[in-house]
């Protein structure tokens, strides 16, 4: 049974540094053995962009595959889930090099307030629902299909029909779906927006 008194809570970072700091104090547990005082360390991530809002496009070196960089989503934060009673898990996080302090303390040894759970639930999600480098059209509008998905078109001249994903253009926002008609499957163009999985 989970102790009731791991809450999850704020720390402050050098901005830059806060994957650096959540690996040292990852250490400091498995050094000082204080893995069932603090049980999680989380730094919350985004899709990477640059200034025009593109994506940062990245290949792995060892088999050339392409994705999406990430970037720290709150710049100089980072969260811990630990036990609020344990004066040794306040230390250890206070006293790993880097933080800077706990956020929502109003100083002379009270504890701050925890984040709720429900809170960093959402921002996991949000992480595990990013797009990946395969759902994108680079101006990062997500695709629910693939080539080689069965969808339906939602609006327009073939409004209801259902075929097969043979091409996607996000250049043109485009995509070809097999669409019976007339017991022949024609290629026929449609618009991204007007299609969805089937």
């Amino acid at each position: 049974m989970e102790n009731s008194n791991l809450k999850w809570f704020l720390v402050q970072c050098f901005s830059g540094k806060e994957l650096d700091v959540k690996m040292k104090i990852e250490q400091k547990i498995e050094a000082e053995e204080m893995s069932d005082f603090i049980t999680e360390v989380y730094v919350p991530l985004k899709n990477k962009t640059r200034k025009n809002g593109d994506l940062v496009i990245r290949k792995n070196l060892e088999n050339g595959e392409k994705f999406i960089a990430k970037a720290v989503k709150f710049s100089g934060y980072l969260f811990v889930k630990m036990d609020q009673l344990s004066d040794e898990a306040w230390f250890l996080i206070r006293n790993t090099e880097g933080v800077n302090g706990l956020i929502g303390s109003s100083g002379k040894g009270t504890k701050p307030t925890p984040v709720s759970e429900a809170e960093i639930n959402k921002y996991k999600i949000e992480e595990e629902n990013l797009p990946k480098y395969n759902e994108v059209n680079f101006t990062g509008v997500k695709l629910d299909f693939k080539v080689g998905d069965v969808v339906e078109v939602v609006s327009g001249p073939y409004e209801t029909k259902v075929g097969k994903v043979i091409s996607i253009d996000t250049s043109t926002k485009k995509c070809t779906i097999n669409i019976e008609s007339f017991g022949r499957s024609t290629p026929t163009s449609i618009d991204i927006k007007d299609v969805k999985p089937y």
